[in-house]
């Protein structure tokens, strides 16, 4: 049987199920394989083929992933972590050489969306409205007046980690140095959005569903629901279509009290709130798969405008390792 690949799926189990439903349904002999670093990761259970691999900073780690790739006969693979996508971006020729069909982003989008200081000039040059930008911390605090409350986070982080709200000067001198290669941008208070966007082969939208972040964890949405905003979807559409790249993205904005959206981060992936997206009526798990395999996307479908999203913690219980 053919795979197809999710490198480091991890907790993605609704997205591996709605896959696995729909090449039931149509008949298609695929199965799902994925990998990490841990064997006792809870995606091993939902996976047909499953496999623990160096990590990918390991000078090993392309051996391996490549062995397994023969021996799953893998036929797609898609990376969902962002700090994954340089890594498999510098060995895709090999992987591609294989008979694989690799869902990334080019070099220059992952500059883009990995570095927070790419991701504001980019916007800047295209007229897309983004929050007042500080991109050297010594230089900020020099100056004698700033725009508090502001945003600190690593121009290179993802997930959340590192990420405070600074209130004053003081508290800026100290956390500065608690943030690996740190950036500021100045704090919007506002309603978050994170637009999930699928582009199709010319790197054109198909969909663009907005949801609004009610509660996150973890960098995660919790709670979520879908909010389909003409002027939230033209910027995602605007900023997708600039990049170019097929398949799925997710811009993340947040709107202010008078209606100024600014786009605060892009990942060339998709989200892991696209749960409710998939639900709602999008079948990003669908189109990514046809991409992977070659075929024809149909980009017919309807979102369910206002549908809610609500997440709990599923436990698996086992004496094998």
């Amino acid at each position: 049987m053919q795979h197809l690949l999710i490198l480091n799926a991890r907790r993605r189990v609704f997205f591996v199920n709605a896959l696995k439903r729909y090449f039931l349904k149509e008949g298609l002999p695929v199965g799902i394989a994925s990998t990490d670093t841990d064997t006792l990761d809870p995606i091993k259970h939902f996976v047909d083929r499953f496999t623990v691999l160096p990590p990918i900073t390991d000078k090993t780690f392309s051996d391996f992933l490549c062995s397994f790739i023969e021996k799953a006969d893998i036929r797609g693979l898609m990376v969902w972590y962002d700090a994954d996508f340089p890594h498999i971006a510098a060995i895709r020729k090999r992987i591609e050489q294989l008979g694989v069909s690799v869902l990334l982003p080019s070099f220059e989008t992952i500059n883009i969306c990995n570095d927070k200081r790419s991701t504001d000039t980019f916007m800047r040059k295209h007229g897309i409205l983004v929050p007042e930008f500080f991109a050297d911390i010594d230089e900020v605090l020099q100056k004698g007046s700033l725009p508090y409350p502001l945003i600190v986070k690593p121009y290179d982080g993802a997930g959340s980690m590192h990420v405070y709200k600074v209130k004053n000067t003081d508290e800026l001198k100290v956390i500065r140095n608690w943030v690996p290669n740190p950036i500021a941008q100045k704090y919007i208070e506002g309603v978050h959005y994170t637009v999930d966007v699928f582009n199709d082969l010319a790197g054109k939208p198909i969909s663009v569903v907005p949801r609004t972040r009610i509660k996150v964890r973890d960098s995660e949405s919790l709670i979520s629901k879908i909010e389909m905003k003409s002027n939230i979807i033209e910027i995602a559409s605007k900023v997708a279509s600039l990049l170019g790249e097929p398949g799925p993205m997710n811009v993340q904005l947040i709107e202010d009290e008078n209606g100024n959206a600014y786009v605060i981060e892009v990942n060339a992936r998709i989200g892991g709130g696209t749960d409710l997206t998939i639900q709602a009526g999008a079948p990003f798990h669908i189109w990514t798969a046809q991409l992977l395999l070659g075929m024809p996307i149909n980009p017919e479908h309807t979102v369910q405008d206002g549908l809610i999203m609500t997440r709990y913690y599923e436990s698996i219980f086992t004496n094998e390792v």
